[in-house]
This record gives structure tokens, sequence and C-alpha cells, in this order.
């Protein structure tokens, strides 16, 4: 635990986002979401280990848990969720949104009140670890929308009708 919490902070404090900083900057305007204090880890650990502990995307939770009440979505309707809401998406509506043979992937985020979600891979030994998703699709296949957090926050910000 102790060494999954270190490789969190690690990762935190020395994060490899380049777009971290632009996104943050984004949101912390007058008519951005209201921004929640920084995540604990623990939970984050206790749920997916190490593997996921690892990944660069939890440097964004540390600095900002999610967005809260009154405006939990930005200007676009995007809402990203806190720490403690995270979920794997084969536990939402009974898997409905995965395959059986898709990678483990936590569900990070939503658009305009669960239109579709934003998940990321997780499974350490799975090619797509990092990589995020889009859930909720019609057809239950998740679609591959960046290969790691970074590109996801670079489409983001881009606007990209993709997302």
């Amino acid at each position: 635990m102790e060494e999954a919490l270190a490789a969190f902070r690690d990762t935190a404090q020395g994060h490899r986002l380049p777009h971290l900083s632009e996104v943050l900057q984004r949101w912390s305007g007058d008519d951005g979401p209201t921004l929640r204090p920084p995540a604990e880890p623990t939970a984050l650990v206790n749920d997916w280990g190490h593997a996921a502990a690892r990944l660069d995307c939890w440097a964004l939770w540390a600095c900002v848990d999610g967005f809260g009440l009154p405006r939990d979505q930005d200007a676009e309707g995007f809402a990203l969720w806190p720490l403690s809401r995270l979920v794997l998406a084969a536990d939402i509506d009974g898997g409905r949104h995965v395959r059986s043979h898709d990678p483990a992937m936590v569900v990070f985020a939503d658009y305009l009140g669960w239109c579709w979600a934003y998940a990321i891979a997780v499974d350490g030994q799975s090619a797509d670890y990092g990589a995020v998703f889009l859930i909720g699709t019609s057809d239950g296949v998740p679609l591959r929308l960046a290969a790691s957090f970074d590109d996801f926050l670079a489409l983001y910000l881009d606007g990209s009708v993709g997302l």
C-alpha cells in the first residue's frame, strides 16, 4: 500500500501532463466549474492497486478533485468526477457499456449528465493501459479516443467534436 501511495504522489508531483496547466487555467476562470480541493489517493490505491496508481492522469486529481456544486459541469457540459465517485465501467448499469474482453476501465467523467462518459484503462497488463475511451455508445462498444490521458486533455482543450 505504501509503495502504491508513493507512486501516486511521485506521479502527481512530477506530472507528465503537458496540458494540465492549460486545463486548470481554463477551469479556474470566473465562469468555470466549481473546483473541489485536491484528492487524497488512498481510495484509488485501495480500489485499483499499484498499476492504476502509476497512471499520469492522477496528477489532475492531485490538483483538483473533480467538479462540485453549484457548477458541476464546464460550459460545454463536461463533468470531471471527484475521486470518490470513480467506478469501474463494468460496474455501471450491469456492465452494458463494456464487453467482457475489454480492459478494466475506470470512469472519470461524463458529458451532459451521462449522455456518455469517459474511462481510462487501468489494467497494467493491457496494451490499452492508460488509453482513454468513450463509453455509453449505442452498441455498447467502448470507443478509444486517445492513447494517453494527456492526449485526451489535448482533445478537450481543442474542443474536439470526437469527444
